[in-house]
């Protein structure tokens, strides 16, 4: 060790003795002058020094004891003063809960909504051809349109099956829509006539195979008709079907299709067999005006424009549309902004949804009527009466619908002024549901989801 290091530690040394030393001596002085106080205390009463130091300790003793009360009281009065400030700064400034919120705008599918194209027919021109799309199994639809025909004439039908089942396609001579012959083929290459007569078969020929392409050999199959007089001969891409007699008057030509399948019609062309002049021409360039395209649906739904656009189309039957992205919970809040079209006036809304079988309804009309449903197990336990508000849309009005769960309970407000409230029973929700019902169009326009932690 050298001699700095030693020269600091003798210094420390002598330091820490003297400040003990000093401490000694004011321990020393403070009882010297105790006993000088109580020696004095004795010659200026009558009383001993034992005496007045037995009344000294009292007095101290008593001190001590006020002394430490006091304190104790101190710390308690500011115990409870921190406690109430802590409990104060709790309920006056409780954070707010968590929340997270998601809302759809359907400028896309990314949620991946059910879409629907479901009809019963659909007829369209298409790349020069008519086309038909049939939809339910064991149904036939048509469209005709007037043609003079001469004495004797062959009418010549150019058609191609596209997909679908081997249904009954081809096309009429009609008096009218009771009383007509057909002229059919299928893509298994069947050929078939018949007669239809106050709108019941009076000759339902058995098919005959091998006539017409079938559908793996992708060819337009010809059906072609002779008629001299009121005898007929009917001819499927030159070969033979079937000869007979059409004995009623025809005055118009009609397409037509049944059941499950999509046609195009290419071409129709009928000849005066006597001339062989061409006196009817229809190869769908510039379609005849006599034509009527259209369809039937049953449930429609596109994203266009930033709206999920939903169509009904069945009188007394409701559809929905689900989406598992936005999960819900029982402390949440659904916010679901719509746009009514047109059609009739039925019920239209959205579902939270449990699963198809256990769900609580908000359904509004377009009158402005609006109330909750609640359904469990595929049955309907808690139908609320129609609250009348004064949301009525003429086809351009967009509407909030917004439910609250919260404590078991479902609030509904349309606009945010109230509708009416329901419990939510024994309906967990998970999901949601767009539902339409009758024959109507509804844009679902935005959407938010907020879930409270």
């Amino acid at each position: 060790m050298n001699r700095k290091t030693e020269k600091k530690i003798l210094d420390e040394i002598r330091k820490s003795v003297l400040n003990k030393d000093n401490e000694l001596k004011k321990r020393q002085e403070e009882k010297e002058i105790q006993q000088a106080n109580i020696e004095a205390l004795a010659e200026m009463t009558s009383l001993s020094e034992s005496e007045v130091k037995q009344i000294a300790q009292l007095v101290r003793d008593e001190v001590s004891k006020d002394y430490y009360q006091k304190r104790k009281r101190n710390i308690y009065i500011f115990s409870t003063i921190a406690a109430i400030v802590l409990i104060t700064v709790f309920f006056l400034y409780e954070p707010e809960p968590e929340v997270n919120i998601v809302e759809e705008t359907f400028d896309t599918n990314a949620a991946g909504w059910d879409e629907f194209d479901e009809f019963k027919f659909k007829r369209y021109m298409k790349d020069n051809s008519y086309i038909f799309e049939t939809n339910v199994d064991g149904w036939c639809y048509w469209d005709d349109i007037p043609v003079d025909l001469p004495i004797n004439y062959a009418v010549e039908v150019r058609s191609k099956w596209q997909k679908g089942k081997f249904n009954s396609y081809g096309f009429s001579l009609l008096t009218s829509d009771d009383a007509y012959f057909s002229f059919q083929i299928r893509a298994d290459g069947a050929a078939h006539f018949g007669k239809t007569v106050e709108g019941k078969w009076d000759i339902d020929d058995s098919w005959l195979t091998g006539k017409a392409y079938e559908s793996g050999e992708q060819k337009s199959n010809v059906q072609r008709v002779e008629v001299r007089g009121i005898n007929f001969k009917y001819l499927v891409n030159g070969n033979f079907v079937r000869e007979g007699v059409l004995d009623l008057i025809i005055n118009n030509i009609g397409l037509r299709s049944c059941g499950e399948q999509i046609i195009a019609f290419e071409s129709i062309r009928v000849v005066d067999l006597d001339t062989d002049e061409v006196v009817f021409l229809e190869d769908f360039s510039t379609p005849n005006k006599s034509w009527n395209p259209c369809g039937k649906v049953t449930k429609h739904s596109r994203f266009e424009n930033g709206s999920f656009i939903f169509k009904s189309n069945t009188a007394d039957n409701c559809y929905w549309s689900t989406s598992q992205k936005y999960a819900l919970s029982q402390n949440c809040e659904v916010s679901v902004a719509t746009t009514w079209l047109k059609g009739e006036s039925s019920s239209y809304g959205f579902m939270i949804m449990q699963d198809e079988e256990n769900y609580i309804l908000c359904s509004m009309i377009n009158d402005g009527n609006a109330r909750l449903v609640a359904c469990e197990y595929d049955e309907y336990i808690n139908i609320q009466n129609h609250v009348s508000t004064s949301f009525d849309s003429a086809g351009k009005n967009q509407f909030t619908q917004k439910i609250i769960i919260k404590d078991g309970m479902v609030q509904y407000f349309i606009n945010d002024q109230f509708v009416q409230e329901i419990a939510l029973g024994r309906v967990n929700p998970h999901y949601l549901g767009v539902r339409v019902c009758g024959k109507q169009t509804v844009a679902y326009d935005h959407l938010s989801v907020t879930i409270f932690e």
